[in-house]
């Protein structure tokens, strides 16, 4: 929580885990997981889906 406070308001970028909504996961709709994310100022630039085949 402390890093979020920080990357927000300083325009700053950082990889964080944090929930997030998808809308379709492998044909499941509407799933909300925690994954890692690239974060800066705006909010979410890049969400990370690591694929485990």
């Amino acid at each position: 929580m402390a890093r979020i406070v920080v990357v927000f308001p300083h325009d700053q970028r950082a990889i964080l885990t944090i929930c997030s909504r998808i809308q379709n996961m492998d044909g499941v709709a509407d799933v909300t997981i925690s994954m890692s994310h690239l974060l800066g100022g705006d909010g979410v630039i890049l969400r990370m889906m690591n694929r485990w085949h």
